[in-house]
């Protein structure tokens, strides 16, 4: 099981009391990780620290503007063929483990497909993020231009998928000297 998957996805869900009450666990889980780099923890650290600190309606206010807003207007098999085969791909790796559900429904089930993936082997979650690379990067694009905290979610699973293609090609792995996002203003 990759216990980092599970931590993750436990951050993209709507933010409720009981997810703040698991924040030291999540925190603990991803910054003992030997899967994750520096910059990565960092990034995810400041993240949790800015969710435990900030009122719970700010929270949900936030996040309901990073992935409902500009969801409606997000049409990831129309926006470039890539997203659209990452999705196919997923689409099927759900549907042979006797799952559904729907490409548009993708931002939303993130955090259910991080579970599901968190209970196959890690070389083969690490594939199927690389093969949804594309539809992960409209994602982060999206949060990105709303100036979303939950960009850094997205960021560690883009920073997993480059340790994919660092092992496959023999690319040094990205760099570690960035400083994190800023999270809450």
């Amino acid at each position: 099981m990759t216990t980092e998957l599970s931590a993750l996805a436990r951050l993209l869900v709507y933010p409720r009391h009981q997810t703040l009450n698991e924040l030291n666990k999540i925190d603990h889980i991803l910054q003992n990780s030997r899967r994750l780099d520096p910059h990565t923890k960092e990034n995810l650290k400041t993240f949790t620290v800015a969710l435990s600190a900030a009122p719970m309606s700010a929270l949900q206010n936030i996040y309901l503007a990073s992935f409902e807003e500009d969801y409606k207007t997000l049409d990831l098999t129309q926006q470039n063929h890539e997203s659209a085969e990452a999705l196919k791909l997923l689409e099927n790796l759900y549907h042979e483990h006797g799952q559904d559900f729907s490409e548009k429904d993708v931002p939303h089930f993130l955090p259910a497909i991080l579970e599901f993936l968190s209970t196959v082997s890690y070389n083969e979650a690490l594939s199927w993020i690389k093969q949804a690379e594309p539809a992960l990067r409209a994602i982060d694009r999206k949060l990105l231009d709303v100036s979303s905290p939950w960009l850094a979610v997205t960021d560690s699973l883009l920073s997993l998928s480059k340790r994919v293609a660092a092992k496959i090609f023999g690319i040094k792995k990205p760099s570690e000297g960035k400083s994190p996002r800023k999270v809450f203003c």
